[in-house]
């Protein structure tokens, strides 16, 4: 039995083994609203972005450790939303790369590296929203109504007049001082 797992970041494979960690962070967000003596009060906003933390071994016996970096590179480089899915066929959502910290282990004499050890940081991205704008169902009748008559008619308490422009030199309240 192996205890090799595999997943993949949009086409970059990882390939873990007992050497490797993975670890996560989840968490809500609230806002704290003073009051007049006491503790504050906390309302619940939303909940935070997962967060994954991933060690990771890039070694020549399996892979190009120096390539592996470069993907790494260009997909922070890329910005743009991944989908990680574990080799079980988990599927985790979408993920941007935002950060990897790296360590050179057992280089060769000519320059090769043999080892890199690579910290990476995903963050989840969730798909903002968009509310589209509402239009009417029906045009707007609830302003004029059929008179006795066969007119139509405002309402009872429908302004009949237009608003008179404020006389020059009237002050910014209509009440008297």
């Amino acid at each position: 039995m192996s205890n090799i797992v595999e997943a993949i970041l949009g086409d970059i494979t990882f390939r873990t083994d007992a050497h490797s960690a993975m670890g996560g962070t989840f968490g809500a967000t609230y806002a704290e609203h003073g009051l007049i003596e006491g503790k504050p009060a906390l309302q619940f906003v939303g909940f935070e972005c997962d967060e994954i933390t991933w060690t990771l071994i890039f070694h020549a016996s399996f892979c190009t450790p120096e390539a592996e970096m470069l993907k790494l590179r260009a997909a922070i480089t890329n910005h743009e939303p991944l989908p990680l899915v574990f080799s079980n066929g988990d599927y985790k959502g979408l993920f941007v790369p935002v950060s990897v910290r790296e360590t050179m282990h057992q280089l060769m004499p000519d320059g090769g590296i043999l080892r890199i050890d690579a910290e990476l940081t995903l963050r989840e991205f969730v798909r903002p929203v968009v509310v589209g704008e509402e239009k009417a169902s029906q045009a707007a009748t609830a302003a004029a109504r059929p008179g006795a008559n066969g007119k139509t008619t405002l309402p009872v308490n429908a302004a009949q007049t237009r608003a008179q422009p404020r006389p020059k030199g009237a002050p910014v309240t209509r009440c008297t001082p």
